[in-house]
C-alpha cells in the first residue's frame, strides 16, 4: 500500500505592518536558551574572564660586531657593525673607484669637486696651477681600445679639468707620509710636483689649501653616510661579503645579549629582501661582541617593560562568539575543501572554527636594528586575576624529537657550529635594519651563467659590462663593432689557403667554464674560467693561499642564472639617503648555444 507523505511549509506572515515586536526579538520562553547553553557546554568553562591588560619583559639589544663573507673554518674576531645604517647598504656595498683600472669620469669628477672646495675655502685662484701640474691626459692604451663614448667624453675634458685619481694618489702619500720608493712612478713625480707647488704659495693661502684639501680628502674616500656620496665603498675590500664561488652574499653579525653573545649568520644571501627569515643563529662561535660594545643610549634602552590592552584576534567572515548574532557571508569556512592530506587547510579551518575567539594580540613597540628576547608575559584579566604565560617553544619542548619541535612559526633557525652540533632555537626575535623599498637603477653589469649541452660545456655570457665611464656597455654590439673594423682592410688573396681552427665561432663575450675537481679524490666541481673578461662579476675570489677559486657546479643549474650590478639609493628613518652598488643573483632563461666548432677549417677571407 503506497505511504502517503505530507509536506509543510512555513511562510512568513506579518499581521501588523509595525515591525517593532520583531525587531524586539521577545523570547517566550529564557529557560529553553539557557538548557540550549548548558547542551552545548557554556557553563562547563572555568576561564571565562577575559584580558584586559599584558605587561612583558623584553631585552632589545642591537648587533655590535660584523663578519663579511661566509662561515669559515677557522674563526676569528672582526670589527665593528656601524649602528644607525641599512644593512643592504652595509653588506652589499662594493667599491666604485678601483685605483688599478682607468676610470676617466669619476678621475673628471673628483678633478672637479677639488676646484668647488678650493673655491669653497678661498684658494680657488690655484685652479691653473692644479691644472697645469695634475691635468687629466688620455692613456695611449686604454684609449685605443675604448667605446666610442668614452673616447668622445676624453676629447672635452682632457687637459682641461684635474685628474682626480691622480690628485687624490698624491694627496693621500703627502698626507700619510709614504716614502716616493713606495709609489708608482706616476703617483711619486706628482707628489714631488705638490711638495714643489706648495713652496710657491704664501702662508696664509698655504693654510687654506691645506684645509681644502682634508676636506677633499674626506669627501673623496667617504663611506656611504648622508648625503649620498660620489664613492660608497667600504674601506677595506673589493667587496668582502660576496662570495664568488657561490654567487650570493654572506655576513655575520653578533649581538651582547643579557643571556650571552648570539652569532646569526645570512648564509645565502642572493640580493633580495634581507629580513628576519634569512638568518640563522650559529652556535659555539664568537665574534667579540661584549656588552661594553653598546654605547649609553643603548644601555638604557637594552631592557623594555612594555604593557598593552589585549585586542581580540579579528579577520573578514570570523565566526560569532554569541548565539543569534549574524555572521558576515562573504567567507564560508564549511564549504572550504581539504583532503585527509591537506594539513594546511584543516589548520586554518580549525582554527577559524574553534580556536578564533582564543587568541588576543598584545602590540609591543621594538626598535629597529636589534635582537629581542622576551623574557616574561603577565596578563590579567577581568576577574583580577594574573596569569604568567610561558612560551610556546618550552610547553612544545616535551614532543620534540631529536632536538626539533614539532611545529614552531617566527623562529630563527638553529644552523650548525664548528663541532657539528646543532642546539635548540632559543627564544629569539630578529628585527634587523633592513630597508622597505629602495630604488634600483639599470644594470650597469649583466652575466648569464648557462648551460650549452651541444658544446658540453658551461658559458658565462657578459652581456652588459660597465664602461670606463660607469655606464653600460652592451658587449654584443662592441665585438660585433671590433669585428666589422677589423674586416675593414684589404681582403686576402683569392688563393690564399683556408685556415686550421682549433675553436672558431666563439664570441669575445662567451667565456667557457671548463669543470674541474675541487680536491683531489673529491667529487665536487668547480667551473674554472678559461678566457679573458672585462667585468667584475666574473673577478674570481681567493683562497687562503690567494690562489683562484672556482665557481660551484651547482650555482649553474639547468635553468641557468643571472647576475647583475645596480645602483641602489634609499632613504633611511632618519631621512638619510645612501647610495651603493649591489648585485643581484636571479633565475637565467634556461640553456643555449654558443655555435662554437672545434677543429674546423675557415676560409682566409673568414679569419678573424
Amino acid at each position: 500500500m503506497p505511504s502517503l507523505t505530507t509536506w509543510t511549509r512555513l511562510e512568513p506572515f506579518a499581521r501588523n505592518v509595525d515591525l517593532t515586536g520583531g525587531l524586539r526579538a521577545a523570547v517566550g520562553d529564557p529557560l529553553w536558551l539557557l538548557a540550549r547553553q548548558w547542551q552545548v557546554g557554556e557553563f562547563v568553562g572555568q576561564d571565562g574572564g577575559s584580558p584586559v591588560h599584558a605587561r612583558a619583559q623584553i631585552d632589545c639589544t642591537p648587533p655590535t660586531r660584523h663578519l663579511p663573507g661566509g662561515v669559515p673554518t677557522a674563526w676569528f674576531r672582526d670589527g665593528a657593525l656601524t649602528r644607525g645604517v641599512p644593512l643592504e647598504a652595509q653588506l652589499e656595498r662594493e667599491r666604485v673607484r678601483i685605483d688599478t683600472a682607468w676610470q676617466p669620469r669619476l678621475a673628471a669628477e673628483a678633478g672637479l669637486q677639488f676646484w668647488r672646495v678650493l673655491d669653497a675655502f678661498g684658494a680657488g685662484a690655484q685652479r691653473a696651477a692644479v691644472l697645469a701640474r695634475f691635468p687629466l691626459a688620455a692613456p695611449a692604451g686604454p684609449t685605443a681600445s675604448a667605446d666610442v663614448e668614452t673616447r668622445r667624453f676624453l676629447s672635452v675634458v682632457a687637459g682641461r679639468v684635474p685628474d682626480g685619481t691622480l690628485l687624490g694618489g698624491v694627496l693621500v702619500a703627502a698626507r700619510d707620509g709614504t716614502p716616493p720608493a713606495a709609489l708608482p712612478p706616476a703617483v711619486a713625480l706628482g707628489l714631488q710636483q705638490w711638495q714643489s707647488f706648495l713652496q710657491t704659495l704664501a702662508a696664509a693661502e698655504r693654510t687654506r689649501v691645506a684645509a681644502a684639501v682634508m676636506a677633499w680628502l674626506a669627501w673623496y674616500g667617504a663611506a656611504a653616510g648622508p648625503p649620498a656620496p660620489l664613492f660608497c665603498e667600504p674601506a677595506e675590500a673589493e667587496n668582502p661579503s660576496w662570495i664568488a664561488d657561490r654567487l650570493d652574499y654572506g655576513a655575520l653579525v653578533a649581538a651582547p645579549t643579557p643571556a650571552g653573545e648570539v652569532v646569526l649568520a645570512a648564509p645565502e644571501f642572493s640580493g633580495d629582501a634581507l629580513d628576519w627569515y634569512a638568518f640563522d643563529v650559529v652556535p659555539a662561535v664568537s665574534l667579540g661582541a661584549a656588552h661594553d660594545d653598546l654605547t649609553d643610549p643603548e644601555k638604557s634602552a637594552e631592557r623594555r617593560m612594555p604593557s598593552a590592552v589585549p585586542t581580540p584576534v579579528g579577520y573578514p567572515g570570523m565566526p560569532r562568539p554569541r548565539w543569534w548574532e549574524f555572521e558576515d557571508a562573504r567567507a564560508d569556512f564549511g564549504a572550504v575543501a581539504a583532503g585527509t592530506q591537506q594539513l594546511v587547510h584543516l589548520l586554518l579551518i580549525e582554527f577559524a572554527l574553534v580556536y578564533g575567539h582564543d587568541w588576543f594580540v598584545v602590540p609591543v613597540m621594538a626598535p629597529v636594528g636589534t635582537l629581542c628576547r622576551t623574557n616574561w608575559l603577565v596578563v590579567r584579566d577581568s576577574f583580577g586575576d594574573q596569569t604568567l604565560v610561558s612560551s610556546a617553544r618550552a610547553a612544545d619542548a616535551t614532543f620534540a624529537i631529536g632536538g626539533r619541535r614539532p611545529f614552531d612559526l617566527f623562529a630563527l633557525s638553529s644552523g650548525r657550529g664548528l663541532d657539528g652540533m646543532a642546539p635548540a632555537v632559543e627564544d629569539l626575535l630578529f628585527l634587523p635594519p633592513n630597508l622597505a623599498t629602495s630604488l634600483s637603477g639599470a644594470p650597469i653589469e649583466d652575466v648569464v651563467f648557462l648551460r650549452d649541452q651541444m658544446a658540453n660545456m658551461a658559458w658565462a655570457v657578459e652581456r652588459i659590462v660597465e664602461s670606463p665611464l660607469g655606464r653600460p656597455l652592451d658587449r654584443a654590439q662592441a665585438d660585433l663593432r671590433g669585428r666589422q673594423d677589423g674586416a675593414a682592410g684589404p681582403p686576402p688573396a683569392a688563393s690564399a689557403p683556408p685556415l686550421y681552427r682549433l675553436i672558431d665561432g666563439l664570441p669575445d663575450h662567451w667565456v667557457p667554464l671548463l669543470p674541474m675537481r675541487l680536491a683531489a679524490g673529491a667529487a665536487s666541481i668547480g667551473l674554472v674560467r678559461a678566457a679573458p673578461w672585462q667585468g667584475r662579476i666574473l673577478a674570481p675570489g681567493l683562497d687562503a693561499n690567494h690562489q683562484p677559486v672556482p665557481i660551484r657546479e651547482e650555482e649553474v643549474p639547468r635553468e641557468g642564472a643571472r647576475v647583475t650590478r645596480v645602483f641602489r639609493h634609499a632613504r633611511w628613518t632618519g631621512g638619510e639617503t645612501y647610495l651603493w652598488v649591489a648585485r643581484r643573483k636571479g633565475p637565467g632563461r634556461g640553456e643555449g648555444s654558443s655555435g662554437v666548432r672545434f677543429d674546423a677549417l675557415v676560409p682566409a677571407s673568414q679569419a678573424p
